[in-house]
């Protein structure tokens, strides 16, 4: 659990829990994954959030890594789809 700030100032507290499963292979680098999470908060007007989705990661080096992925909602709460891009390097 997190804590933020409200929209009026006043705390939130915000739970985050997701359940992600990946494949890799040492003679490719193209890993794909999958993934489901569960979002809550205890502010006013707001719901639980419910996504299920997956991605593919692309070792461009030993030490960076690109990303592509997409999330669907499951419930009401839940935008109807997210879109990612992503960069990692390891220092």
């Amino acid at each position: 659990m997190a804590r933020g700030l409200g929209q009026d100032g006043g705390r939130v507290n915000q739970g985050t829990f997701v359940l992600s499963a990946g494949w890799s292979s040492s003679a490719s680098k193209w890993s794909p994954y999958g993934e489901v999470g569960y979002f809550v908060n205890d502010a006013e007007d707001s719901g639980e959030t419910t996504l299920a989705g997956g991605g593919l990661k692309y070792l461009l080096s030993n030490n960076v890594q690109i990303d592509a992925s997409f999330d669907h909602g499951l419930n009401d709460e839940s935008p109807d789809w997210l879109y990612g891009l992503g960069i990692s390097a390891r220092f």
